[in-house]
């Protein structure tokens, strides 16, 4: 039974304990009082009761379904948005990656320059994406967007010099190493939670799918 049935009951056994004891002192404690006069009171007030009650039950049925009309329009809408959602889903774990590639463990004896422009331009592009999607999914970019652009490539900077040719070079290849293994990690945990997003949405698009094909 639903909440609202259940306080109407309640409602109701209330004010008819209060007619049943209304009518006992009205008898007992006021026998000068005219009975068909209280009988007549009484019936009123059972009839206004009544009246009432066939309000809230109409009232609660135009909520009720109000709510299942907000309810199938929220399921369609699903339905509708949910493969352009999982596309972006898609295009975002492409995206991760592509900075794991361009996050690339160098050595001093093969050191190619990491793009770190490439590497903002897909994070902006990433935040645009996700946006898109649903908050979840932007927390997971907006999470690993400061570690990258904060953190990753001011550190990666500054580990870099030029050698006697005037190429670029590695200072510390330990600290290089360490610097990358860290955002990669990063970059496949974001990796692992989109494709976790992706595969809820996916299921339930097909479970609505299902539902309306049984309607």
């Amino acid at each position: 039974m639903k909440d609202f049935e259940k306080r109407l009951l309640n409602l109701i056994t209330y004010v008819a304990i209060l007619i049943i004891v209304l009518l006992i002192v009205g008898y007992k404690s006021f026998g000068n009082v005219d009975g068909a006069a209280l009988l007549s009171f009484l019936g009123a007030l059972v009839g206004a009761l009544i009246t009432l009650v066939g309000v809230l039950f109409t009232i609660n049925a135009s909520f009720e379904g109000i709510k299942l009309s907000i309810q199938k329009q929220e399921r369609q809408d699903f339905l509708d948005n949910a493969p352009k959602k999982i596309r972006i889903l898609h295009s975002i774990n492409k995206k991760l990656n592509q900075l794991s590639d361009e996050i690339m463990l160098n050595n001093d004896n093969n050191f190619t320059n990491i793009n770190t422009e490439k590497i903002e331009a897909i994070i902006n592009n990433l935040l645009d994406e996700s946006s898109q999607v649903n908050a979840t999914t932007f927390n997971v970019i907006e999470d690993l967007e400061p570690h990258l652009t904060l953190y990753f490539i001011p550190e990666y900077k500054k580990l870099i010099g030029v050698d006697e040719r005037g190429f670029p070079k590695l200072t510390d290849q330990n600290k290089y190493t360490k610097l990358c293994k860290d955002s990669i990690k990063k970059v496949d945990e974001a990796i692992e939670k989109i494709s976790s997003l992706k595969i809820k949405i996916k299921q339930d698009y097909n479970t609505e799918q299902f539902n309306k094909i049984r309607e």
